[in-house]
């Protein structure tokens, strides 16, 4: 079972129960978000190069057409990530999404695909 702690930076720390070969366990960040700030599973996440509000108004007007209810997004310039989120069953696929995002022209930094 994973455990988490929210570092003096505020980011949160998760470590996994996997151990390495030197017998320490390993710990992933998710910068600027809590575990509570985090969008419920299942939730993609885009790491995507935006300058201004320009580059994230961009974003959210394509999410706006593309993402429909029960599913949810968020975009914030600030952090320079996309999260999108909702049910499994209703959620649209990854790749979709991504070609959604990049279809803007902005740059896409990183990806990750949380499953529930």
């Amino acid at each position: 079972m994973a455990s988490s702690l929210i570092g003096a930076s505020g980011a949160l720390n998760t470590t996994s129960p996997t151990s390495t070969p030197s017998g320490t366990e390993t710990t992933t960040q998710v910068p600027g978000k809590t575990e509570s700030q985090l969008p419920p599973k299942p939730y993609y996440k885009f790491d995507v190069k935006m300058t201004c509000s320009g580059c994230s108004g961009a974003i959210d007007r394509v999410l706006k057409k593309n993402i429909t209810s029960p599913n949810e997004y968020s975009v914030s310039l600030q952090d320079q990530t996309v999260f999108v989120w909702g049910p499994a069953a209703s959620l649209p696929p990854f790749d979709d999404v991504k070609a959604k995002i990049a279809k803007t022209g902005k740059e896409i930094l990183g990806t990750k695909e949380e499953k529930a």
